[in-house]
């Protein structure tokens, strides 16, 4: 048994997932944790997967920032989020056989809100928030925090239009009330 902070019911962490500081991992109930997944705990942050997350194969969370996947959250498969990065422009040293204090790098929570769905092979880099309801295109790059509710696409992403909250909540509403 992987020894998480917590873990709730009905959970199903396929054989191939990894995990790293597992300790730092809380994961709520109805959760899909695919093969060839990596998680990290956060270098003393907390990382949370709420309720009813899937997070699909090829798909890793990385960094000393921490995470946090509101309930409802999907990430296609190769979606790569990184809590924290080297800055390749200040001079720091960059690899992590290097002492800290020979780096520079940046560290930031990465947040996705209830309902947001990335698409396959999106990268979202530290210190982000993705608000509630946000969509996310395959292939694109998320460098700065992302409106509730819009749908987004790009390298960086741009909102294209707007999301239906009104019916994906109350399908959710539908779903709680019958479990």
């Amino acid at each position: 048994m992987i020894p998480f902070k917590s873990i709730g019911e009905d959970v199903l962490i396929r054989e191939g997932a990894r995990f790293v500081r597992p300790e730092l991992i809380s994961i709520g109930n109805h959760v899909m944790i695919d093969d060839f997944v990596l998680v990290a705990g956060g270098r003393g942050e907390l990382t949370e997967i709420g309720n009813h997350v899937h997070i699909a194969c090829f798909s890793c969370m990385l960094g000393g920032g921490g995470f946090t996947l509101g309930d409802f959250c999907g990430l296609a498969p190769g979606c790569k989020l990184f809590s924290e990065t080297g800055d390749y422009v200040d001079g720091g040293l960059m690899n992590p056989t290097v002492p800290d204090q020979w780096q520079n790098t940046r560290v930031g929570r990465i947040v996705l809100g209830k309902f947001v769905g990335l698409g396959a092979n999106c990268v979202v880099l530290p210190g982000v928030t993705i608000g509630e309801g946000a969509t996310v295109g395959a292939c694109s790059l998320v460098v700065k925090d992302i409106e509730a509710w819009t749908v987004n696409i790009g390298i960086p992403t741009r909102p294209i239009r707007f999301r239906n909250r009104d019916e994906v909540r109350q399908r959710a509403e539908e779903l709680c009330r019958g479990e």
